[in-house]
């Protein structure tokens, strides 16, 4: 029989850029001056932002699939 290896590649693990208490006063900084002093034109920019966001979600939440064929490159090694 020939010798299978069923092991799970781990994912590495990053250090979130979300986790960073920082990122998220930055952003309220700015939410908060674009609510102040630039609501109009937010405003008028959010039909164009949702558009935005389609392909923005697209490309980062498959930023975890790793395409890359490991166990293909091992069986080739083998034979």
């Amino acid at each position: 029989m020939e010798n299978m290896n069923h092991q799970h590649h781990k994912m590495k693990t990053k250090n979130a850029f979300w986790k960073n208490p920082l990122v998220w006063v930055c952003l309220a900084a700015i939410g908060y001056w674009v609510y102040t002093y630039h609501l109009e034109h937010a405003l008028g920019f959010l039909p164009y932002a949702i558009l935005l966001l389609c392909p923005l979600m697209h490309i980062f939440m498959h930023g975890g699939h790793h395409h890359e064929n490991h166990q293909h490159e091992e069986n080739k090694e083998d034979k």
